[in-house]
């Protein structure tokens, strides 16, 4: 059962529902009884019945009819429109408008023809697009313009005091010289340009350099430059007042060998014929026809040399070098002495001679005393730990590093091929590489830098590395 609340809330909202429904209805009703919607009704409804009379009523003859109705509206408007005029001005009026008509015509006509004999005079008779011509129209002859002339050539600014200045100032520099350089100081285009015309070469009258950078009308010169020959930047090279391009321009010209027959066709009787300067000339690169290296080989160390294969014994063991990338011939003359030779080489192929001889060195003293060297570990506050272990399956060295500036992975590097570490027994935080080949003990010793590099710190103050210290 409903509480009583809920019942007077329901009838509440049933009483006003019920009371909308009669306003809107009752509204309605009053509207459909008003004299404005009767009447607006009555007009609507004859309109509609016009509307059908006359689409009823419209065929065969009828759209005839019509078309002869407007037709005749139209021939009444205008005998109209003219009775008034006639009244209005008079036959005075109409014969002074009827006059004027015919002079304008006529000057019209006179004009076309000028034109047209104007442009048949200079340009041979024939018909440009600027030509004009005549179309008939209704028996009155009427000229029609091919090109209307532009409105910037009828309107040419005046002339300033700056612009005849720069107008006398470009035809003076012109006059210096038949090739004129117009440059920048501090353009390396134009350091180019200017090196090759005035060093590379031998033009007389020389050329005349124009620095637009320091010149007091330098701005105004290139853009009359822009104007007179379509290039803006620097440098501009003309000869007699034509321009044959900038720095990249002259330097094809040179390395195509076409600069001295475009100057000479270009400059005409004002120049004498170009030539090239002397100290231009690359000079041919001179080749040594012979050049030899000795080295003396000591006693107890056996060197063979086969297709530039050197192998070398002694008493410490065997090395073994390959040399075939070097255009070099060994010879032995005598039986502790070998000769290096190089025949028809260059500077660069020369050089190589002393890197063969100090190569055999090298392995002549490796196989006699070997070498050594001793590298130190630093570090400020984490101590490094080091671990050296040899590898039973491939008989190499492993160093192991830990604690390197604190960090908990373990950096490890293994030694090259007959290399032997151990650690100081006199010095403390001291490694000793040794081995017969000085390439694999120095690259051990490189690899062990390099994996205790410092990066991303401060290495003043992150002061943990390990060294090569002798």
């Amino acid at each position: 059962m409903p509480s009583q609340r809920r019942l007077k809330t329901f009838g509440l909202l049933v009483f006003i529902a019920v009371l909308i429904t009669l306003y809107i209805t009752a509204s309605a009703r009053q509207t459909r009884s008003s004299e404005f919607y009767t009447k607006t009704q009555k007009a609507l409804e004859e309109a509609r019945s016009h509307k059908e009379a006359a689409l009823g009523g419209s065929g065969g003859s009828g759209g005839d009819d019509v078309g002869s109705r407007l037709r005749e509206a139209e021939e009444a408007a205008k005998r109209s429109a003219d009775r008034k005029g006639e009244e209005f001005h008079g036959e005075e009026g109409k014969a002074r408008a009827k006059e004027v008509r015919e002079k304008g015509e006529k000057d019209e006509q006179e004009k076309a023809k000028e034109e047209v004999n104007r442009n048949d005079g200079g340009r041979g008779g024939s018909s440009g697009a600027g030509a004009a011509r005549k179309v008939r129209t209704g028996g009155n002859e009427a000229v029609l313009k091919g090109e209307k002339k532009d409105e910037k050539d009828d309107e040419k600014e005046p002339e300033t005091e700056e612009d005849k200045n720069v107008r006398a100032e470009l035809n003076d520099i012109l006059k210096r010289s038949p090739v004129i350089i117009f440059s920048k100081s501090y353009c390396p285009f134009s350091k180019k340009a200017k090196h090759i015309l005035l060093e590379s070469y031998n033009i007389s009258p020389p050329p005349y350099v124009v620095e637009l950078d320091l010149h007091p009308l330098g701005a105004p010169l290139q853009a009359k430059l822009a104007d007179m020959t379509g290039r803006r930047t620097v440098p501009n090279i003309l000869i007699n007042g034509r321009s044959i391009g900038g720095g990249d321009d002259v330097q094809n010209l040179d390395e195509s060998g076409e600069l001295i027959e475009k100057v000479k066709s270009m400059g005409g009787k004002r120049m004498r014929p170009p030539s090239q300067s002397p100290s231009s000339f690359n000079p041919p690169k001179m080749k040594y026809i012979h050049s030899q290296e000795s080295l003396t080989v000591p006693e107890g160390v056996k060197v063979h040399i086969k297709t530039r294969i050197v192998t070398v014994e002694g008493p410490k063991g065997k090395l073994t070098k390959n040399l075939g990338h070097l255009s070099v011939s060994f010879s032995h003359p005598e039986k502790n002495i070998i000769h290096i030779e190089l025949h028809h080489g260059s500077r660069k192929n020369v050089a190589t001679l002393r890197t063969v001889r100090t190569i055999i060195n090298n392995l002549i003293i490796g196989v006699t005393k070997g070498f050594k060297y001793k590298m130190r570990y630093v570090y400020a506050h984490f101590p490094i730990n080091v671990n050296i272990e040899k590898n039973k399956e491939t008989g190499l060295f492993e160093v192991e590093i830990r604690n390197f500036i604190g960090e908990k992975i373990v950096r490890k590097v293994i030694m090259h091929s007959g290399v032997d570490v151990e650690p100081s027994k006199n010095q403390k935080d001291e490694l000793q590489l040794t081995g017969i080949s000085l390439e694999n003990v120095s690259q051990s010793a490189a690899d062990l830098q390099q994996i205790c590099r410092v990066r991303n710190k401060d290495i003043r103050k992150a002061r943990h590395t390990s060294c090569v210290s002798q």
